[in-house]
Order: C-alpha cells, then structure tokens, then sequence
C-alpha cells in the first residue's frame, strides 16, 4: 500500500483549525462490507436533492 500526501491551506480561525485537526485524529476502520458500501458511494453518480435543486435555482435567479 502506497501512502501519498498532500498539503492543504486554509486561512481559518483558530476555532476552525482546531476543528479540522481534531476530525483529521480518528481513525476509522470499516469492515469489508462497509467499506464496499463505502466505495459503491463514492463511485455512484450524485444526485441532487429537492431542496438542494431549489438552493441552486435560487442562485442562478438571483
């Protein structure tokens, strides 16, 4: 397994680093099952909601 990185600035507040530096500590660990689930997930086409639709036709009105 290959391990990559990558940086990513932010100017944010402290309160906001703090954040994303707490959420980045855990690690998850998924069984098989749901890690497949996991990936069908991510490689299925995104589908917007209703209220998502609406939110966006807003923005393009406005």
């Amino acid at each position: 397994m290959t391990t990559h990185t990558a940086r990513l600035s932010l100017r944010q507040n402290p309160a906001v680093k703090e954040w994303f530096a707490r959420a980045a500590e855990p690690i998850v660990i998924l069984s098989e099952e749901e890690s497949r689930r996991f990936l069908d997930a991510l490689d299925a086409p995104f589908q917007p909601n209703a209220k998502l639709k609406k939110a966006l036709a807003r923005l393009t009105t406005d």
